[in-house]
């Protein structure tokens, strides 16, 4: 399975290293992939000093913290996914969240599911019939065989 990963997912399990979020991210699955946006780094990046302030880490600890997050991630470069997918995810995200747009593509040319906490988004792509978001305690359950 595909898997894009949206920013928040990324941004919590930072935030908790002990979270499923953590947990799924530092899993090395090869029965799965995990993609994300090219930018993704970027805009954890420049959310760094409010991660700092709100954790107390080092900009050491953040660092290494982010890089053991991400070591499994894939990054899909936003000029490799071909225009027909970009313009159908603007036209999805356009009256819901135009920032999710490049997620939404993403997802749809890795024909992948997106994981995301994003409830405007999930509620704004079931609206318009698009059922793609999965969510963290189901993908807990494919990655750890948990059945509770």
């Amino acid at each position: 399975m595909n898997i894009v990963l949206d920013t928040n997912i990324l941004f919590s399990a930072i935030l908790n290293t002990n979270s499923k979020f953590a947990q799924i991210l530092l899993t090395d699955n090869n029965n799965h992939r995990i993609l994300a946006p090219d930018y993704i780094n970027e805009e954890i990046l420049s959310h760094q000093y409010k991660i700092l302030t709100l954790k107390g880490y080092t900009e050491t600890e953040f660092n290494k913290i982010f890089q053991l997050l991400t070591a499994n991630i894939e990054l899909i470069h936003h000029k490799d996914i071909p225009i027909e997918y970009l313009n159908r995810a603007i036209e999805i995200c356009t009256d819901i969240d135009i920032d999710d747009t490049y997620f939404v593509a993403t997802a749809l040319f890795c024909d992948a599911k997106l994981w995301t906490g994003d409830k405007k988004l999930i509620s704004g792509l079931l609206n318009k019939g698009i059922n793609i978001h999965i969510t963290t305690s189901e993908l807990y359950k494919i990655f750890f065989n948990d059945n509770e």
